[in-house]
Order: structure tokens, then sequence, then C-alpha cells
């Protein structure tokens, strides 16, 4: 029973440990987080404009997000690993960078598609 609690004190340890070495390896923060988009029922000129201004900052903060990234990428930190390691710090941080360029293109179609929408409904009402 004693070694089952050192053991479960290990596992605990070790995961904590795994965390805090990702969380130094990428010191670049969250994913910034996409703005709200606007409603094509109700929204007016002055919401769509407000939104693209929105995204027009969100891209600004991804593109800091993103170089970033790549900065750590190259940084003495996670060259100087070993290849295993390294490996999978890069794994990291490739993954964090595809996700937040993802979620830039899905924002950007999703705008464009929601505008064409809005586009059409207004039409719609002026005939």
């Amino acid at each position: 029973m004693r070694n089952l609690k050192f053991a479960a004190v290990g596992l605990c340890a070790a995961a904590f440990t795994a965390q805090a070495h990702a969380a130094e390896m990428h010191s670049c923060g969250d994913i910034p987080a996409l703005p709200a988009m606007f409603d094509v029922a109700s929204a007016t000129v002055d919401d769509i404009k407000l939104t693209a201004g929105e995204y027009k900052a969100y891209q600004e903060e991804n593109t800091t997000y993103i170089d970033c990234l790549k900065n750590t990428a190259k940084s003495d930190d996670i060259q100087s690993m070993k290849k295993k390691k390294r490996k999978k710090a890069m794994a990291r941080l490739d993954d964090a960078l595809d996700e937040t360029v993802a979620n830039e293109n899905r924002f950007a179609d999703a705008f464009n598609d929601n505008f064409m929408s809005w586009k059409e409904q207004r039409e719609k009402a002026t005939q």
C-alpha cells in the first residue's frame, strides 16, 4: 500500500513537471481570442464596421503571437534541447501556430459569408 502512495505522488509530480516544462518552453501566452461576430439579422453598417475593426486588432495581436512562436522555435532554449525533446517542443509550437492560423482563416471566411448574407437580406428588404 505504501508503494502505491509513493507511485501516485510520483505520477502527480511528473505530470506537474511536464506542464511546467510546457509553460516554460512556450511563453507567448494564450492564443488570441477571436472578436464577436456581428448578427446578420440585426446588424447595422456600424456593427459590421466595428466587427471589421475588432478583427483588424485581432490580426495584429495574432501576428505578434505568431512572431513569438517563431522566435521561440529559433531560441537557444529550444535549439539546445536533445533531439527527441526538441521534436516534441517544436510539435507543440507547430500545433499552436496551426490553430492560430486556422482560427484567423475561419473567422475571415465566416465574416465574408455573414456579410454576403447581410447584404442579400438588405437588398431583398429594399425591393
